[in-house]
């Protein structure tokens, strides 16, 4: 799996990794599961959370 992954991957710019774990990340049965998602410069994804009433400091 790994030679035809790292191709793949190398094409982007960068990438995000998001890991769901027990029911409340949203799995129906717990298992190690991660999504790699590949990221290119201005490609308008937001691939972070919106916590209402937090601040960034």
């Amino acid at each position: 799996m790994r030679k035809r992954l790292t191709p793949a991957i190398l094409a982007y710019d960068g990438v995000n990794l998001l890991n769901a774990s027990d029911e409340s990340a949203g799995q129906s049965v717990p298992h190690f599961h991660i999504h790699i998602i590949t990221r290119k410069r201005n490609d308008s994804i937001d691939g972070w959370p919106v916590f209402k009433g937090a601040k960034k400091s």
